[in-house]
């Protein structure tokens, strides 16, 4: 895989504030080889057959990085976003041309480790330090920025429900030996203020 560690972009709402974490994590994480914002669901005839797999995008140029399953990396994280995305408005005036509210989506991270090319410790210990340190560095506040990702769910046991809604192309070869796979499931939220273009009835938010 070659691409930045930390790939980033101009982004805005929800792709914006993922990115926030994307970046956190890589910071924290000096085990994570790469952290990649937001995925995006894939399909593709393969033999007469659709899957749907996530890919991200590692810049303006390269075609979308599939990030199923890969032995030749060594650490990968990546988020997903689920519909729909819900606001609840702290003001009620209609009239009002700027309104505030509280945004809030329903996100997993993925994150891929090939504990053979990380190190030589146990698969147990190595396993249990990773999910507490994926753990405390979402759990870390991030002063200053106006997003909070709190963790409802974690799945490290069946690589199926880790990949929820996509098509692995061998998953009882997945999870052995040298493998982990990690999907922490929670509830992002941020503020957003959106001005409204009286003139288009736009309205943008930031």
């Amino acid at each position: 895989m070659k691409c930045p560690r930390v790939p980033t972009f101009t982004l805005f709402g929800i792709d914006a504030k993922i990115q926030l974490l994307q970046v956190s994590l890589g910071t924290s994480l000096d085990w994570l080889t790469y952290s990649f914002g937001r995925s995006y669901p894939y399909s593709k005839d393969v033999n007469g057959t659709i899957e749907t797999y996530p890919v991200v995008f590692v810049d303006n140029t390269t075609d979308p990085q599939d990030m199923r399953p890969d032995d030749n990396c060594i650490a990968m994280a990546f988020w997903t976003v689920a519909d729909p995305g819900r606001i609840e408005y702290d003001n009620q005036d209609i009239y009002s041309a700027v309104k505030s509210g509280r945004w809030e989506y329903d996100v997993s991270l993925i994150v891929w480790v090939n504990l053979k090319r990380l190190d030589s410790s146990s698969y147990n210990e190595t396993k249990s330090q990773l999910r507490q340190q994926i753990v405390d560095a979402l759990q870390k506040k991030l002063y200053g920025v106006d997003v909070m990702f709190t963790p409802v769910e974690i799945f490290d046991q069946d690589v199926e429900q880790v990949y929820e809604g996509y098509d692995l192309s061998n998953p009882e070869s997945v999870m052995k030996g040298h493998f982990v796979a990690f999907r922490v499931a929670g509830v992002l939220t941020f503020k957003s203020t959106c001005p409204i273009s009286t003139t288009y009835s736009v309205t943008t938010c930031t």
